[in-house]
């Protein structure tokens, strides 16, 4: 049998990691829940609070709109702190 260390101590980016990853899971179906559910279902769990369900909508496609801009920005902003090609 292969000598196998075992670790015992975990970094702090590790258990982020972890935890965000379980998190992103029931995090996801309440956002798919609100989105797709009728306002009587909620109503009748008791979820009497809630935004908007344009919101549904609106905010994937934001992120995909900053996802594609973003990239553009940052070559722009590296651009403009570059030095000229003259100097």
């Amino acid at each position: 049998m292969a000598n196998v260390r075992l670790r015992r101590d975990v970094s702090s980016a590790e258990t982020c990691g972890f935890v965000t990853y379980f998190l992103s899971f029931p995090i996801a179906a309440a956002y798919v829940a609100w989105a797709f559910l009728p306002e009587h279902v909620l109503h009748s769990a008791g979820i009497t609070y809630y935004p908007p369900k344009a919101l549904a909508a609106y905010l994937p496609t934001f992120l995909l709109a900053l996802f594609v801009a973003v990239p553009f920005l940052y070559a722009g902003l590296n651009f403009l702190s570059a030095p000229s090609a003259a100097s």
